[in-house]
């Protein structure tokens, strides 16, 4: 076993690969990354594996950019030669041939031992662990495909639109709010098709087909090409006819319906192209219907050159970076084939954690991590109230990471902007929910019982709006808290760790029991609005001082 720290390609099919540990991707990309094992237009991977912790695993560490990167494991097969990824002792299937012209499927060396059915007899499951894919491995949403053309044969087997390889439905390029239209991406429609191909020879001309909306703004782009490689893109129609066309990316040779790639100069140029002959462009797609199938021509320039090339068909100017995938795998004599956990790391209807079983008092408060650490600068968890005694309790930290602190610049104390809010319960026959929210001693410091915030209700003529995915609350009684400054301690300190209590409102914090009983423990608490809420009238006992009103006009 080993830990990956650059892109690494098993793709050899004439050689049994043994794997006796955990080969671990736990890096955040930068340029290259992730593990790939792949199929040939010919013959099956094949992958064995022996001991209880044998298995790939790919995770990554959180952070706060919108674009990390974390580790990728990705096992390509075709319905034809399935990725076989099997015991050690599984004799049954294997690589090459012995001297003697026999298969070698014997690769632990004990003899070939088969039941009447060919069957293994040695392999049992448990032999090794399993492809495991952690909470901050990369799911993007991107597919990757392997060209089906074989590099040895001869005959030309995706040369026209007639026989193009269908690559499948790229994603619609903007979510909408209306609920008759999809919502972007989804488990069929990725955001971009990445194909991994071969020109084998000067004339080989590889066309892809895919499905999209009429309308939509895509990016064809080649890179990672073989430095010989010249390469030209072309869409075409059904009848070989372009439509548009380009030779060099960078120098927007381009022709047709074709523009430059940089839309955006904010957003840089053609990253991922160390070849200044790769061909890319963005096109507006056009079609007499509403979803149309377009086709990708991908050719040498005049028919001189040849090498491999990656093709990128996406709906954005950024270079995609492909997520794990397993597909046509035959996993066999694992503990758990595949284990996914806590994925996908987003979704318009999921949430990136949940309530753990016994979460019910600060000391066994489900840990949500450091908000300052989330890519979206959101930490969400769906739980259930099963009765009106139930108190859920959940932990999380503000705390300023990978921040060098420099006296005199940055290194005083910090605070945060952050907002509490609980959706899909009111109107929903589900709890009328209570926030509290307490510091690391159990110092009750905010409240909330229900809100009217109109950018979390429904929407004009919206009904119930939870086709808006924008909002989230149906009744009044959801309880909101926000915006509210809360102190994150100093760059390259441990932060401040903070408890949230969600309860129904047949529950009430001790701290407020002053209003219900005449010994309460806290006869001197008073609520006030938070720190962001601008006051109309403002009377503080206590201290002398207000920050009620505009100044003055004159």
């Amino acid at each position: 076993g080993e830990r990956i720290t650059t892109e690494t390609i098993w793709d050899d099919a004439d050689i049994v690969h043994v794997v006796r540990s955990e080969i671990i991707e736990d890096i955040n990309r930068h340029t290259f990354g992730g593990i790939r094992l792949q199929s040939s237009p010919e013959s099956s991977l094949v992958v064995k594996l022996s001991g209880g912790n044998a298995g790939f695993t790919v995770t990554g560490s959180p952070q706060e950019i919108d674009d990390r990167i974390g580790g990728t494991l990705q096992v390509i097969g075709s319905k034809d030669y399935p990725v076989v990824i099997t015991s050690l002792s599984d004799d049954s299937v294997g690589a090459g041939f012995q001297p003697n012209g026999l298969p070698q499927n014997d690769t632990n060396g004990n003899g070939i031992r088969l039941d009447s059915n060919g069957n293994s007899i040695d392999a049992q499951p448990g032999d090794w662990r399993s492809l495991r894919l952690e909470q901050y491995s990369n799911d993007r949403n991107a597919a990757v495909a392997l060209e089906g053309e074989s590099l040895t044969n001869a005959a030309e087997q995706n040369g026209t639109p007639a026989n193009a390889q269908f690559l499948g439905s790229l994603a619609p390029q903007v979510a909408s709010d209306n609920a008759n239209n999809k919502k972007g991406g989804n488990d069929y429609q990725p955001y971009a098709y990445e194909v991994h191909g071969f020109l084998a020879k000067p004339s080989d001309v590889d066309v892809y087909s895919f499905t999209a909306n009429r309308g939509t703004e895509i990016w064809v782009d080649i890179s990672r090409t073989s430095s010989s490689l010249d390469t030209v893109v072309e869409l075409i129609d059904a009848n070989g006819n372009v439509l548009a066309s380009s030779n060099d990316s960078q120098f927007a040779t381009t022709t047709g319906a074709a523009l430059g790639m940089t839309k955006d100069p904010k957003l840089g140029g053609d990253f991922y192209t160390a070849n200044p002959r790769d061909a890319g462009m963005r096109v507006v797609l056009t079609g007499a219907s509403s979803v149309n199938t377009y086709f990708v021509r991908v050719r040498s320039n005049q028919g001189l050159t040849t090498g491999q090339y990656n093709l990128q068909v996406r709906i954005r100017q950024l270079y995609e970076a492909p997520g794990s995938a397993i597909r046509f795998a035959d996993v066999r004599y694992a503990t758990n084939g595949i284990e996914v956990l806590g994925l996908p790391g987003r979704s318009p209807l999921g949430v990136e954690a949940t309530e753990r079983p016994g979460n019910n008092s600060p000391g066994s408060a489900t840990n949500l991590g450091n908000l300052l650490e989330s890519d979206m600068s959101t930490l969400s968890v769906s739980g259930t109230l099963s009765n009106s005694a139930q108190v859920d309790w959940y932990q999380f930290r503000l705390q300023y990471d990978l921040i060098q602190s420099i006296a005199g610049v940055n290194a005083g104390g910090k605070t945060w902007s952050n907002i509490f809010d609980i959706d899909y319960a009111d109107g929903l026959v589900r709890p009328d929910a209570i926030i509290s929210v307490f510091d690391a001693d159990g110092n009750l410091i905010m409240v909330s019982r229900d809100s009217n915030i109109s950018d979390d209700q429904p929407g004009p003529l919206q009904g119930n709006g939870l086709s808006d995915l924008s909002r989230g609350s149906v009744g009044k009684l959801d309880p909101y808290i926000g915006s509210v400054q809360m102190p994150a301690g100093t760059p390259g300190t441990d932060g401040f760790n903070y408890f949230v209590a969600i309860s129904s409102n047949a529950q009430l914090p001790t701290a407020l029991n002053a209003t219900f009983q005449a010994a309460a423990a806290s006869p001197l608490v008073r609520l006030e609005p938070i720190n962001s809420v601008r006051r109309i009238v403002e009377d503080h006992i206590g201290f002398i001082g207000h920050t009620t009103g505009d100044p003055a006009r004159g």
